[in-house]
């Protein structure tokens, strides 16, 4: 089958792909690891490539629209953790907007105006809420 891909890391299959029988259909797989993800989750791996994406547009549209506002680095921690939690990421986002909001807000009362023009990094405050996800999920 020409152009085949593995129906986890979506790499091409070469010839001597894996192919596993799971409720009557044949899926294929590059390499074991892929297989075993897939025998652990089998109905679970379209949540987490949609939380993937989903977590990485949540992040990539503020990008766009003001690109100093936020860095790629933030896109992509949003996506590993999307990758990681599943729809769990939510959470991560939720604790992490909310670390990010008081320590914003700490930074407004204690500097006064001049807080507003701060640049705050928000990889820190995300990387607390997936843990925090990590626990709780």
């Amino acid at each position: 089958m020409a152009g085949a891909l593995c129906v986890v890391c979506k790499n091409a299959l070469a010839a001597d792909r894996i192919r596993l029988r799971y409720e009557g259909r044949y899926y294929e797989f590059d390499r074991d690891r892929c297989k075993i993800i897939f025998q652990e989750n089998p109905d679970r791996w379209l949540e987490f490539v949609l939380a993937t994406l989903g977590a990485g547009l949540f992040l990539f549209v503020p990008r766009l629209l003001y690109p100093a506002g936020m860095g790629l680095g933030d896109v992509k921690l949003a996506m590993l953790l999307g990758a990681g939690l599943g729809a769990s990421v939510v959470l991560a986002f939720v604790v992490g907007l909310v670390a990010g909001f008081v320590a914003a807000v700490f930074l407004l009362v204690t500097r006064g105006s001049a807080a507003r023009k701060m640049a705050i990094p928000f990889v820190p405050f995300l990387a607390l809420g997936g843990l925090v996800a990590l626990f709780l999920s």
